[in-house]
């Protein structure tokens, strides 16, 4: 088992309504989830690298925060050094950070990455998609794909819970909305 924290990002490019990504983080230990945070970018991004790229940023930010609180516990060696990210794009841009019109917006985030990657205090490594846990808070997915990066993220599907069964509450009138609770997180009927 790695005794550093593994650190994973990844956004859904262009996936909200307004057409503004959404970036998913999530940091492990020993296999199960410490910090993870999932939130909509707050500008429309042009490309795919541009998304991940502020995203991978923000992570950076996260995992040197976290660095701070393991040496102050006294835990320094837990301190997460690798990010993975499944856009090489913009693993690329980050290693070799060339200035020219494509990136110039994205020039604060560009040096800050860059720093701390020439720094060696971090690095980045490629993550294939079909590996990327923050997949399941970025993005709808299958059934078995969604248990697969439950497994990975230390999480167990209980099989034996029967799912609510999904009712057209438009057809319920006041009266039966009024009725409705949420309840472990499935809805269901209260009778009274």
């Amino acid at each position: 088992m790695n005794d550093r924290v593994q650190a994973y990002m990844d956004v859904d490019y262009g996936a909200d309504m307004d057409r503004k990504s959404i970036s998913g983080m999530l940091f492990m230990l020993t296999g199960v989830p410490i910090s993870w945070q999932v939130k909509n970018q707050s500008t429309v991004t042009t490309s795919t690298v541009d998304s991940e790229y502020r995203s991978l940023a923000e992570a950076m930010k996260e995992a040197i925060w976290l660095g701070y609180l393991f040496k102050d516990l006294g835990f320094p060696h837990l301190t997460p050094r690798t990010i993975n990210c499944d856009n090489q794009g913009a693993i690329k841009l980050a290693n070799n950070p060339t200035h020219h019109a494509r990136t110039k917006h994205l020039d604060i985030q560009l040096h800050f990455v860059k720093d701390h990657i020439e720094n060696g205090t971090m690095t980045l490594q490629y993550c294939p998609t079909e590996d990327m846990i923050p997949n399941i808070m970025t993005k709808a997915l299958t059934r078995d794909r969604h248990a697969r990066l439950m497994k990975l993220m230390g999480l167990e599907l209980n099989e034996t819970t029967t799912p609510s069964p999904i009712e057209d509450i438009s057809e319920l009138g006041s009266q039966g909305k009024a009725r409705m609770a949420m309840t472990s997180g499935s809805v269901e009927l209260m009778d009274y």
